[in-house]
């Protein structure tokens, strides 16, 4: 068996035996065959860029995890290879609670059937369609869809999916664009044996405010819980390597390097992709010289993707590490800075998830024309967005979600969900991935503890960069506009983008 580390995954699973026409689908050029078994086929392709392997060779068994899970025993990380080898031995339902990464995984084993399951927030994730009493599944959309073509399998457009889409700019829950095809969701397990496939969930956020917490203490609180989860990543970094960020002239990367200046025994290199004059490049470069850290500006007039990843190629080539992997502030402006979040749908007045759902839509402007509609579905297809939106409200109210943390739960368990969707899908093009301390379930828990007056418009955020980041603090950043501005005056003459 091959033991190289890869990106995704792409399998086709049966109860019985899988049907003469999907043991002959034709692997795709770079996918490498991991199992072959009369019940599953599982290929994986990709060039991974963590340290480790992403599977261990057993005769009798496969365990694949994806990404960066961070499994805890006691208050210690340990490596990705570290749950592999528990997975052959325990289940995913006693292991996985213990991970506060983000990653997805699959386990096999005979006569006990398959397990896909993804991390605590649904971050990285699987994608799957029933066929028959069997099922296709793949980390990665575009992949699935080819060998569902493959096939002949074309499901139908599914339209509630399609109409959040154009709304949202993605389908609600574990919903696509297409009937039958869904996501694993946020804590998710799926379980495929003889007795069929079901999905369960192994992990669920306590939602209970401690409304006790005043600003200062919040602001401690959480700044501690991301502390802990920047230093718990480091502690798995490779020996002598320091570790790479992104460095905008935001908030949220600031955070990230500020905690890693502090926690890190090696000058981290940060690396800026903006065009010259802007905000984001002048505010980025002048933070990471009230920092220290080895700092690269990249000016770029065309695609800010292309500009990163040439950037970050050109970087790592001058100096290679055994790990490909840049920090990243993804995740900050809507944990800690709650934006898309007002008055009105962050605290509000009523227990009303109709009214909640208008308030969301209205504030942010979800919606789409529907011009090209003809009038008979039109008002039909336009109602489609907010019925989806009221649904996942119901769905927390039913779990218990207290009011004041249901529209910060949509958004988390959507929009956060599916925000690094594109980049997880080209995984297999990139030569690096990304280290995510803003999605860590230990600080997103504590998110959920603080009050919601506290957060919103950046509120707590600016509170903790005047209280607790020292000269970072003291430098100026782009603010959201609705939101408590930067107390430091702005150079003149510098581009928003």
């Amino acid at each position: 068996m091959n033991t190289q580390g890869f990106t995704h995954l792409l399998g086709l699973w049966h109860p019985q035996q899988l049907p003469a026409l999907q043991r002959g689908a034709a692997a795709a050029d770079g996918q490498s065959l991991l199992l072959d078994e009369a019940t599953l086929r599982v290929h994986g392709f990709g060039s991974d860029a963590w340290a480790g392997p992403t599977h261990l060779p057993d005769p009798d068994r496969l365990s694949v995890v994806l990404g960066e899970p961070l499994l805890l025993e006691g208050e210690q990380p340990q490596a990705r290879e570290r749950l592999l080898a528990r997975l052959g031995q325990e289940t995913p339902d006693a292991l996985l609670p213990q991970c506060q990464g983000s990653f997805c995984g699959l386990r096999w084993q005979a006569g006990t059937g398959l397990q896909l399951f993804t991390d605590a927030l649904g971050l990285r994730s699987f994608w799957w369609l029933p066929l028959g009493e069997g099922l296709a599944f793949s980390s990665h959309l575009g992949a699935l869809r080819t060998l569902l073509r493959s096939l002949g399998e074309h499901p139908p457009i599914d339209e509630q999916g399609f109409a959040e889409s154009l709304a949202f700019g993605i389908s609600l829950g574990s919903r696509s664009c297409w009937q039958g095809l869904r996501r694993l969701r946020h804590g998710e397990l799926l379980q495929a044996d003889a007795q069929g496939v079901r999905v369960r969930t192994y992990r669920r956020f306590e939602v209970q405010v401690d409304e006790s917490l005043d600003l200062d203490a919040a602001t401690a609180a959480l700044d501690a819980a991301f502390e802990r989860a920047v230093t718990d990543r480091l502690q798995l970094l490779p020996r002598g390597e320091r570790p790479r960020a992104f460095l905008s002239g935001g908030m949220d990367s600031r955070l990230v390097v500020s905690k890693l200046m502090a926690r890190s025994a090696a000058q981290p290199l940060t690396l800026n992709v903006a065009p010259g004059g802007s905000q984001d490049a002048e505010l980025g470069n002048t933070v990471a010289s009230v920092l220290g850290t080895a700092h690269h500006h990249r000016p770029t007039t065309g695609s800010l993707l292309s500009g990163i990843q040439d950037s970050v190629a050109a970087l790592q080539q001058a100096e290679p590490a055994s790990a490909r992997i840049w920090w990243s502030g993804d995740g900050g402006s809507v944990g800690l800075g709650h934006v898309y979040l007002t008055l009105a749908s962050g605290l509000p007045a009523a227990d009303d998830a109709p009214a909640l759902a208008r308030q969301l839509m209205d504030d942010n402007r979800w919606q789409f024309s529907g011009g090209a509609l003809r009038a008979s579905p039109r008002a039909r297809w336009l109602a489609l967005p907010q019925q989806g939106l009221q649904q996942e409200l119901a769905l927390l109210h039913r779990a218990g979600w207290q009011l004041d943390k249901q529209a910060f739960g949509f958004l988390l368990f959507n929009d956060q969900q599916r925000h690094l969707d594109t980049h997880f899908e080209a995984l297999d093009q990139k030569t690096y991935d990304l280290s995510l301390p803003f999605f860590d379930a230990r600080f997103i828990q504590q998110v959920l503890r603080t009050p919601t007056h506290h957060l919103l418009h950046h509120r707590l955020y600016n509170h903790l960069f005047a209280t607790r980041l020292g000269a970072a603090g003291l430098a100026p950043w782009q603010s959201y506009p609705g939101h408590e501005p930067c107390p430091h005056p702005m150079p003149p003459g510098l581009r928003e983008q």
